[in-house]
C-alpha cells in the first residue's frame, strides 16, 4: 500500500464512504500484515429526483436529511472505528494543480516531514490564489512524486538529489459543503476525519479494479449540475475540463420543452413508454441539442488534449442517472463531431453496458476484448466496488 494512503499508524480498521450526487456507498479498510484489504458493506442509494422541481439556491439543503438517513443504514457507527475517509464531487471549476520542489547538494534522506512541507506549500498557493477558501474544508490529492526524477510509490525512506510533488487543491463549496456537517456531526467521535476529492479516485479506482487496462485513457462523468472530462496519462491525472451540463441542466431544459415538472420529464427519459404519445414523439428532437452541445464541449476538450500528444485508449462514461447514459454515448459517437477526434485511437467503438456479470468477467480476464467504450453507472453493485476500491490518495484534514 502506498504511503499516500495514509495508512494508520496502529492499523486501526478505516471507514470508507463515498458520497456523490446520486448514491453513498460505505466500505471497510483493514490491515493484515501492512497491506490494506477494502470489504464492501453497504450502498444506499439516495435519488435526488425531488429537488430539480425546487430552486438551485435551496436545493443544498435537502440532501442533509436524507444523507444522515442514509448514514445511519450503512452501519459504521462502531466506537471501534476511530478513522474515516469521505469522498466528495469535485467542485465545479475550483482545483488548482500545484508542482513543489526541492533540490539537494547531495544525496538526502527523504523524510515525511518533508514530503509535508509541499504539500504545505500547496496549500498556501492556494489560499493565496483563492482568499476566500479559508471558510471552506480543502479538498487535496497528492497526484505524484518524483524524486531524482523518477515516479514512486513510497518516497519516505529513499536517498534523493531532488524530489518534486504535484498536488491538486480545491475549496469544498456547493453540495460538498452542505454535506459536510451531516456527515461531521454523524462522525463527530471520530479522532481522524479526512475530505478528499473524488474525481481522481474515480480513475484511481479504474486502474486499481482494472490493472491490465489502459493507462492512457479519459474519464467523462456526467454530474448533478455539471459535467468532467478528466485526462489520465500513464495512470496520472493530468488534466480535467468542466463543462456546464449535468443531470439537473439536462432535465430542466427537457421539461421546459416539454412543458412538464422535471420529475416527469425525467421519468419520461428513462422510459419513453410512459410518456403520452405526443411528448413521447417530441423527446428525439429535445434531446437532440443536447447531444449535439454535449459532442461539441466533448470534441473542443479532446482537441485540447490532442494536442499535448495525448492518444487515449479508451473512453469511460459515468453517471449515476442511466437515461442520461444513452444521450452521453450519442454524444461521444456522433461522427460528425466526435468521430475524427479519435479516429487513431478509437477507429472502432462498441459499447457494452455494464451488468454486474459482464464487468466481474472483465475484471477476473484483465482483457478489454472488443469493447473501447465502456459504460459505467455508479447505480451498479460491481461498479460501487470499483469507486470504493483501496484509496490511494493522501489526503487529511483541512477544516
Amino acid at each position: 500500500m502506498s504511503f499516500f494512503s495514509q495508512t494508520p499508524q496502529n492499523k486501526a480498521p478505516v471507514g470508507v464512504l463515498d458520497i456523490t450526487g446520486g448514491s453513498i456507498g460505505a466500505s471497510l479498510l483493514v490491515y493484515s500484515e501492512g497491506q490494506g484489504t477494502l470489504l464492501p458493506r453497504h450502498s444506499v442509494s439516495v435519488r435526488y429526483d425531488f429537488p430539480l422541481d425546487m430552486p438551485q439556491a435551496e436545493a443544498p439543503h435537502i440532501p442533509r436529511e436524507a444523507l444522515t438517513n442514509a448514514l445511519n443504514k450503512l452501519k459504521l457507527g462502531s466506537p471501534d472505528l476511530k478513522h474515516l475517509r469521505v469522498f466528495f464531487a469535485p467542485p465545479h471549476g475550483a482545483s488548482h494543480l500545484y508542482i513543489c520542489e526541492r533540490a539537494f547538494d547531495k544525496d538526502t534522506l527523504i523524510v515525511k516531514e518533508l514530503i509535508h512541507e509541499l504539500m504545505d506549500e500547496a496549500f498556501a498557493s492556494f489560499k493565496k490564489d483563492e482568499p476566500d477558501s479559508v471558510s471552506f474544508p480543502l479538498l487535496f490529492t497528492v497526484e505524484w512524486v518524483h524524486v531524482n526524477g523518477y515516479s514512486v510509490d513510497t518516497p519516505v525512506g529513499t536517498q534523493a538529489r531532488s524530489i518534486s510533488l504535484a498536488m491538486s487543491v480545491s475549496a469544498a463549496r456547493g453540495l460538498a459543503e452542505a454535506l459536510a456537517p451531516a456527515v461531521s456531526k454523524l462522525f463527530s467521535s471520530r479522532t481522524e476525519f479526512e475530505y478528499y476529492a473524488s474525481g481522481a479516485a474515480l480513475s484511481r479506482g479504474i486502474l486499481h479494479a482494472y490493472p491490465a487496462g489502459p493507462k492512457n485513457f479519459l474519464t467523462v462523468a456526467i454530474g448533478d449540475t455539471n459535467s468532467t472530462i478528466s485526462t489520465i496519462w500513464h495512470g496520472l491525472l493530468i488534466a480535467e475540463n468542466t463543462i456546464a451540463l449535468g443531470k439537473r441542466s439536462v432535465m430542466e431544459r427537457i421539461a421546459r420543452a416539454l412543458n412538464v415538472p422535471p420529475l416527469p420529464a425525467l421519468l419520461f427519459l428513462r422510459d419513453p413508454s410512459t410518456a403520452p404519445p405526443q411528448l413521447a414523439a417530441m423527446l428525439p428532437a429535445v434531446t437532440a441539442p443536447i447531444v449535439n452541445e454535449w459532442s461539441r464541449e466533448f470534441n473542443a476538450a479532446a482537441q485540447a488534449i490532442l494536442k499535448s500528444r495525448f492518444v487515449p485508449e479508451t473512453v469511460y462514461l459515468v453517471s449515476d442517472e442511466p437515461a442520461l447514459l444513452a444521450l452521453g454515448v450519442d454524444s461521444l459517437n456522433d461522427p460528425t463531431l466526435m468521430g475524427f477526434t479519435f479516429s487513431d485511437a478509437l477507429r472502432t467503438i462498441t459499447m457494452q453496458c455494464p451488468t454486474r456479470e459482464s464487468v466481474q468477467t472483465l475484471r477476473e480476464g484483465g482483457a478489454y476484448g472488443d469493447s473501447r467504450l465502456m459504460l459505467f453507472a455508479h447505480f451498479c453493485a460491481s461498479i460501487d466496488e470499483v469507486r470504493h476500491g483501496e484509496p490511494f490518495l493522501a489526503s487529511n484534514t483541512h477544516l
